[in-house]
């Protein structure tokens, strides 16, 4: 998504689009008094009423995030502006210290203690939060995620604007800008094909703090890890990063524990830390960092957790669930603490979607993302999938004596046995095996004699079965 602020009879509109779309004309003049006419591919955010003349300004919006006084700082193509609301007013202003396209934003709270960073520089980096941090307000566009808000309770009263404002950051193309409150300051981003070193490997395109004020810097590269000392760490491949070109960064309350014996989860168990969780989305998938250890832990990707491939954005969706924003739409992704009997029972209602006459485990196709719309086909593995299935409904059997273990045991070797059998040629095992009226196609399949009514894939190999 992209946006532009469009301002209409004193009213200021935050309109949204899609990337791949040109911006098709508004209908809007500040002195008539036609409605606005906003086209159906544009989805307007009404920001305020205002009583001045329209100001005539319109750049396309990359981050937005609002801050505790009130003020909201756009990251556009031209640069960062910040718009501060006064009684029935808008002012416009344009953050010169800041002449660069604006990739990313973030915002945190202010911190308790009068103690400088590591460095001892002047900046904005203190240990504390002037607040509980988990009460900082942001509202931020991360790609083509979407707006996300949570909300803040009041500061303390402070005499210092420094004390209250808390920490900005901005990125850009070639340097991360940090804002106090009073001054600003830079770091250097590495681009590499100009030779130009820097703190961050490239290109700033997520930012997010953790709940002690940890800031997160996601790029191309890697992910960089600022700490509240003002030290850089760098997460790369080496350090556990399951995948790099990241996209988004959401941090949240819980963390990934390793379960205790005997017990797995899925998706993994949580409980609730300091540290908390940060969603990574890349290119290809998200991943799980705890911050607290500062480890990697979970990595999805595919059909399996989330449509499409580029997770664009995250929300959070109350409770412990967590929204996962995509390219190809949304899913909700929250952690459930399982058995191992209760996993096995879920595996198991899996497992009979899968099996098809004469009692073969096989693929699933899905039509959408439902799993009730999944219809069993033929495949090369089907000997194998059902193989596995017998060897474990057996050792199912012998552990619980459960009836319905036996029953689906007996069940997968017949569908074994017939394999062997529809051959019609003893020592031959079929590949696989459809109804004659069945339509297949590569491979090559003969009909049954000694099994009417069936065809079978002769070109098998003994790998296409596990031995039990």
């Amino acid at each position: 998504m992209t946006w532009r602020l469009r301002w209409y009879r004193g009213v200021a509109w935050l309109l949204m689009r899609e990337r791949q779309s040109s911006w098709p004309p508004l209908t809007m003049s500040p002195s008539s008094t036609a409605p606005l006419r906003i086209p159906s591919s544009l989805v307007p955010w009404l920001l305020s009423w205002v009583e001045d003349e329209p100001v005539e300004w319109s750049e396309v919006v990359s981050a937005v995030v609002s801050v505790s006084d009130g003020t909201l700082w756009l990251g556009t193509d031209s640069g960062l502006y910040s718009i501060v609301r006064d009684d029935d007013m808008l002012s416009v202003n344009n953050v010169t210290s800041v002449e660069a396209s604006v990739t990313t934003l973030a915002w945190r709270t202010s911190l308790f203690t009068s103690g400088k960073h590591g460095t001892q520089r002047r900046r904005a980096f203190f240990l504390d939060p002037l607040t509980s941090p988990s009460s900082s307000q942001y509202l931020a566009h991360s790609g083509s995620g979407g707006l996300h808000t949570t909300r803040s309770r009041p500061h303390r009263e402070s005499s210092s604007r420094r004390a209250t404002f808390g920490l900005l950051v901005v990125g850009t193309a070639d340097k991360i800008y940090f804002f106090n409150g009073e001054m600003w300051w830079f770091e250097w981003v590495s681009i590499w094909y100009s030779g130009q070193g820097g703190a961050i490997d490239g290109t700033p395109t997520s930012l997010s703090f953790s709940l002690s004020g940890d800031l997160f810097i996601g790029n191309n590269v890697s992910l960089t890890r600022v700490n509240s000392n003002y030290t850089f760490d760098r997460l790369g491949p080496l350090q556990g990063l399951p995948y790099n070109q990241i996209l988004s960064l959401y941090h949240s309350s819980y963390t990934p524990q390793s379960p205790p014996a005997m017990v797995r989860s899925l998706p993994p168990s949580t409980t609730t830390s300091s540290g908390g969780t940060l969603w990574i989305g890349t290119t290809r998938g998200l991943a799980l960092f705890d911050v607290s250890s500062g480890e990697f832990r979970h990595y999805f990707y595919g059909n399996r957790w989330h449509p499409g491939e580029r997770v664009l954005g995250f929300a959070g969706s109350g409770g412990n669930g967590t929204v996962v924003l995509t390219d190809r739409g949304m899913a909700v992704v929250f952690p459930r603490l399982w058995t191992l009997e209760e996993k096995a029972r879920h595996y198991q209602t899996m497992l009979d979607r899968h099996t098809r006459p004469p009692g073969l485990v096989a693929d699933c196709s899905l039509t959408d993302f439902v799993p009730t719309s999944c219809a069993p086909h033929t495949t090369d593995n089907d000997g194998l999938w059902t193989s596995i299935a017998l060897a474990a409904e057996a050792f199912r059997y012998k552990v619980t004596g459960d009836k319905e273990a036996k029953e689906n045991a007996w069940s997968l070797f017949f569908g074994m046995q017939f394999l062997n059998n529809v051959t019609g040629v003893r020592g031959l095992m079929a590949r696989s095996v459809v109804s004659e009226n069945v339509s297949v196609d590569g491979g090559v399949w003969h009909n049954s004699t000694s099994e009417p009514g069936w065809k079978w894939k002769g070109d098998t190999s003994s790998d296409e079965v596990c031995p039990t």
